[in-house]
């Protein structure tokens, strides 16, 4: 199998961090203090949160209206907001912050290894 069907990409090695993971992206792939929606392997959509060198993930689908969170813009403290409504979502907790959004958003499990991010499954 080669690296990218194992769910690797090119040049950054093989080694997972764990069952369940898989990589979606490098670093430099998300601006800084940016957004950028991706897709697994299962069809999940994750919008990662890029706030310096530190990734979080989050579901890509706003809870209020269902409208991709990485078209939204990063405000203060990791906070993202949706484009669509200006609902906002701490992306530490996964909590609602601001009105219209009342429902918690899903927040996935991120390792970074390098350059490279590896996004898990839902955390509880």
């Amino acid at each position: 199998m080669s690296g990218t069907e194992q769910g690797v990409l090119p040049g950054l090695g093989d080694e997972r961090p764990g069952p369940g993971f898989e990589q979606v992206a490098v670093l430099g792939d998300i601006g800084a203090n940016g957004l950028l929606g991706v897709r697994k392997s299962t069809g999940e959509r994750v919008c990662l949160v890029r706030i310096g060198t530190v990734v979080r993930a989050i579901a890509d689908n706003c809870t209020h209206r269902d409208f991709a969170m990485s078209e939204g813009e990063l405000v203060d403290g990791g906070v993202v907001e949706c484009a669509w409504h200006g609902g906002q979502f701490d992306s530490a907790t996964g909590k609602a912050v601001q009105a219209p959004a009342v429902k918690e958003i899903v927040r996935y499990a991120v390792v970074q290894r390098g350059d490279a991010i590896w996004v898990g499954g839902p955390i509880a």
